[in-house]
């Protein structure tokens, strides 16, 4: 019992003077000096780059002229590529748009660096504007690529999250110009090697397949779809054979019945109206509305690759949600999107369970007896769903699709086994394209640059 007391104490750093020239006291921003004791042996992120070096001055941009916008949606986290830029017409750039930026700049999400959003800017992105939700570092002592791996290697991953504040958490530049990083070698050799691995990266990543062609690919070699026609209505029973495949033997029961087992074009498909107990419509939130936190409001920019991402998301109460019940989601739900970028899909998981949808998305509640939602979403990737929304999408200056039109969709329906080794091997597929040797390479190279 005697070491009570010290049982109360928990561990307590001793901060340096320099601590108490802060404007925020908070046991947060305090606590999170202890980088000074266990992380002060290391480089200084001010001393390696210039910090918002340009920023975007409003009264010289051209209301009718197009600008490629860079914001936190276009760079993917997992890769570190800037994937999906804006192009918005000066008089439609947002509030947020005050950065610019050149070739060889990198840029770094200040909002939650746990994602390790990180980008550099090559020569097609030069002169763009960039949300302030990026910090922009221009390099003064260090190569690009060498500052690109070091940021997102996961050692300064960590050391930025530690930075972070807020109900979302976000770092202030003063912070970023007080980073530590790790002790590393900047020289030529290092710089080389950055420059050739990133190089490779870029090359090999442009070289992969997207999620469409691996999913097309997947269809084709399961012999759901024939690639040289679009899918029929219902049930496909009969077939005519192009004259250079006919064989030695004419009978019927030749060609329908061993020959299937090797074309497989005989497909069961259905209405989309047939296979789903529901559709639901988005609902209609006026921004005002909006707030940081609370419950996510799913529009169609939060929407990417058959998932939802909440990384540029808005929220709104749970008073408001309550309005908007039949909006509301439930994992298993897949989504559509109905108004400008049309037939963009995404699955529902559990983390999103309870989340609004706008109005310009169908949710829909399929039967999961007869089709999986794994199946339906990566189905809508194909250049056959996509087809078939082109041709029943309608407007001019916006293009939209009637919900009476998405029920009637037509979708192969083989049985939920073989949906299920068809996901399956997407799956697998997809993990393989994720350059995994690559990324070991930079990681071990990252982990040298650290030792």
């Amino acid at each position: 019992m005697e070491n009570w007391r010290e049982n109360l104490v928990p561990n307590i750093t001793v901060l340096p003077y320099k601590v108490l020239d802060v404007s925020d006291w908070s046991f947060e921003h305090l606590t999170s000096y202890h980088r000074f004791s266990e992380e002060n042996k290391g480089i200084v992120l001010s001393d390696l780059v210039e910090f918002n070096p340009v920023k975007l001055d409003r009264n010289s941009v051209d209301a009718e002229k197009q600008y490629i916008y860079i914001d936190i949606s276009s760079v993917s986290s997992e890769d570190g590529m800037i994937l999906e830029p804006k192009y918005v017409l000066g008089s439609e750039l947002p509030a947020r748009a005050t950065l610019k930026v050149r070739t060889g700049d990198v840029i770094v999400s200040s909002v939650r660096p746990e994602r390790n959003t990180v980008a550099i800017i090559d020569k097609k992105f030069d002169g763009s504007i960039v949300s302030n939700s990026f910090v922009v570092l221009r390099p003064k002592k260090i190569s690009s690529e060498l500052l690109y791996f070091v940021l997102r290697s996961e050692n300064v991953t960590e050391r930025m999250s530690r930075l972070a504040r807020g109900t979302i958490p976000t770092v202030k530049l003063k912070d970023f110009r007080e980073l530590v990083l790790p002790s590393i070698e900047i020289n030529e050799k290092n710089n080389d090697r950055a420059v050739n691995l990133y190089c490779d990266w870029v090359r090999t990543y442009r070289a992969a397949k997207t999620l469409a062609h691996i999913v097309e690919d997947c269809f084709i070699r399961h012999h759901l779809v024939n690639p040289s026609s679009n899918l029929n209505e219902d049930t496909l029973l009969y077939k005519a054979l192009p004259y250079e495949q006919l064989g030695d033997r004419l009978d019927v029961g030749f060609y329908f019945t061993s020959n299937q087992k090797e074309t497989q074009w005989l497909v069961v498909t259905q209405r989309l109206k047939n296979v789903v107990k529901n559709f639901r419509s988005g609902a209609a939130i006026p921004s005002k509305e909006y707030g940081e936190e609370g419950i996510p409001y799913v529009r169609i920019k939060d929407m990417d690759n058959n998932k939802i991402t909440l990384q540029d998301a808005v929220f709104v109460s749970e008073e408001v949600a309550q309005q908007y019940p039949k909006s509301r989601l439930t994992a298993g739900n897949v989504l559509i999107s109905r108004v400008g970028t049309i037939g963009k899909s995404a699955l529902v998981t559990k983390e999103i369970e309870g989340a609004i949808v706008n109005q310009h998305i169908t949710i829909v509640e399929l039967n999961e007896e007869i089709l999986l939602p794994e199946f339906f979403v990566l189905y809508l990737n194909t250049s056959w769903a996509t087809e078939q929304f082109n041709q029943r999408a309608s407007g001019s200056a916006q293009q939209f699709i009637k919900l009476g039109d998405i029920k009637e969709l037509i979708v192969p329906v083989p049985n939920l086994q073989k949906q299920q080794e068809i996901v399956n091997d997407i799956m697998e597929k997809i993990s393989e394209n994720r350059l995994d040797s690559l990324r070991k390479e930079i990681a071990e190279f990252t982990e040298e640059l650290m030792q």
